[in-house]
């Protein structure tokens, strides 16, 4: 065949065909012969002079079998490519069946059912790209699936057992020495904390968010104190009803009765009932509706003016206030009698109580 001759497209084919069709990546189909002319015709094009007069390959040199040797290093550069793949393709092979059986033992360890182990090992041989894609749809499922159960959830409703303890804690908010005012957000917001310490796991989630069942919690305090105060106010007026002062029941009987064995008879619970006793008697009785404000508003008063003599000192306000106090209930003790059995139990209060009287002091929630 003449050197400057084109071999037939049909012979070029077949011999690329067979190339690409080997069994072994590291076995060349091609003759040796024409390998080894392919390599020393790229060595001798590799080592030409400037002028150019080398014997290296040129664009219109030919191997034996007709074949242009450009193409010939072109499919020896591709016979290597393809073998490197091929060994790419084996080391990742190896890589992926050590990640299947970590994932396999790992999701034995974690109790995991054969699907979920499955996903497991098809994600991990996953490209990056689709591992992202799949952890974000199964963080929407996961998302969704939660979702439906929030919903399914039944509507918070306040079981008996909680009401009975918003009804203790209600109570002891309204029987604290400590308490500034018997109306308005300042029991009900002492209350709610209480139960947020004492029974927060009988409270609805979310609670601080949850305007509707939160919303239930507050009306159930609510009317738990008004029922309390109507009933207390009842008890007054019905300490008052004798025209002789000296057959009304005394200031120990009455807070007693009032107290109803909920906390402890300490001289500050009494002096609180003897205030009560003494704003119905001047001013409830014309304005029984009113009768807790007028409460309320008597304390304040005399919040103030011990807070005007106390000078902006605290503790001597303080003392002021007391002092006012202790005033009040040997007035309520002079006026409706001391019998032999009025005796306080003692002087400060014990277990609950106690705890309920220093949390409300902490909160700010004070008799200033």
């Amino acid at each position: 065949m003449a050197a400057n001759s084109t071999p037939a497209p049909s012979d070029v084919d077949d011999e690329i065909n067979a190339f690409m069709e080997a069994d072994s990546p590291n076995v060349s189909p091609l003759p040796q012969r024409v390998l080894k002319r392919a390599r020393l015709t790229t060595d001798d094009g590799m080592s030409g002079t400037e002028d150019g007069g080398s014997e290296g390959v040129t664009s219109g040199s030919m191997t034996p079998s007709g074949m242009p040797a450009t193409d010939i290093v072109q499919a020896g550069s591709l016979e290597s490519h393809i073998v490197a793949l091929q060994a790419s393709h084996n080391r990742d092979n190896g890589s992926s069946a050590r990640v299947a059986d970590f994932v396999k033992k790992e999701g034995k360890r974690m109790k995991l059912s054969a699907e979920g182990v499955s996903f497991c090992q098809t994600w991990a041989t996953r490209p990056p790209s689709e591992r992202d894609a799949l952890i974000m749809l199964k963080l929407q499922a996961l998302t969704e699936k939660v979702n439906e159960i929030v919903k399914a959830q039944p509507k918070y409703e306040i079981t008996d057992d909680f009401k009975k303890n918003i009804e203790k804690h209600a109570t002891a908010t309204l029987l604290s020495s400590r308490l500034s005012h018997y109306k308005g957000s300042v029991p009900c917001s002492a209350t709610e904390n209480l139960l947020k310490k004492y029974c927060a796991n009988d409270l609805p989630a979310n609670y601080d968010r949850n305007v509707a069942d939160s919303t239930k919690v507050r009306n159930a305090i609510q009317t738990s104190q008004t029922q309390t105060r109507s009933k207390w106010k009842k008890l007054i007026r019905g300490s008052l009803q004798h025209e002789d002062k000296g057959d009304c029941p005394d200031i120990y009987t009455l807070t007693k009765t009032i107290v109803d064995g909920q906390c402890a008879i300490t001289p500050a619970v009494c002096a609180r009932v003897a205030l009560m006793r003494k704003v119905y008697a001047t001013k409830g009785k014309e304005d029984e509706h009113n009768y807790w404000s007028h409460v309320d508003r008597t304390l304040a008063s005399m919040r103030d003016k011990a807070k005007t003599l106390g000078e902006g000192d605290g503790k001597k306000a303080q003392h002021k206030l007391n002092k006012a106090m202790t005033h009040i209930l040997d007035t309520d003790r002079d006026t409706y009698g001391r019998q032999k059995e009025d005796q306080t139990e003692q002087d400060e209060q014990e277990g609950y109580q106690e705890e309920v009287d220093e949390y409300l002091s902490k909160g700010g929630v004070t008799e200033l």
